[in-house]
């Protein structure tokens, strides 16, 4: 990666009139991102995700917690969480096809838990594995563990009973989709 100054002396050597490929040569930069600073000059920041409100040394509050509540049982009754690569976490929920309203509900309640996380639709026989990627997936459900959700004790941590106590339809609703 490449420091500021670095992408404005290639820039200004561009702009001089020059051309993308005798920048490269001269530099040893790529042309293509020389092409792509000159519509944007800053760095992507690679942590540019929401901060977790669980994982920080004070966890605070979820930002939206009926639609978490709905999540939650949404997770609890078809959903799964699974390691990827790097830390990196997917939540799928299966959703019946003969339920749109429930597909595009349980994409939109994804999005708002992590709204810097892409949600994605994978169609299977009969459904649609509503699925996102986090690293933050196991800290908004601490119920996730080794093995079938059905084979181990699920219990709610505190944050998430008041959350379900004060959002108890949401919850049901998600449960008995």
């Amino acid at each position: 990666m490449y420091d500021v100054k670095t992408r404005e002396r290639a820039l200004a050597l561009v702009s001089q009139g020059r051309s993308l490929n005798s920048v490269s040569k001269q530099t040893g930069i790529s042309r293509a991102a020389i092409r792509s600073w000159q519509t944007r000059l800053e760095p992507l920041d690679r942590n540019r995700g929401a901060p977790c409100p669980r994982c920080a040394d004070v966890p605070t509050a979820i930002e939206n917690p009926s639609s978490y509540a709905y999540l939650l049982g949404l997770y609890l009754g078809d959903g799964c969480i699974s390691a990827a690569k790097r830390g990196v976490y997917s939540l799928r929920i299966a959703c019946a096809d003969a339920w749109p309203g429930l597909i595009d509900a349980c994409a939109e309640a994804m999005s708002i838990a992590r709204p810097h996380n892409k949600v994605c639709r994978v169609a299977s026989v009969g459904c649609q594995y509503v699925t996102s990627f986090s690293k933050h997936w196991p800290c908004l459900f601490p119920q996730h563990g080794p093995g079938k959700k059905h084979d181990r004790r699920i219990a709610l941590e505190p944050w998430q009973q008041e959350i379900v106590d004060a959002h108890p339809w949401e919850f049901i609703r998600g449960l008995i989709h």
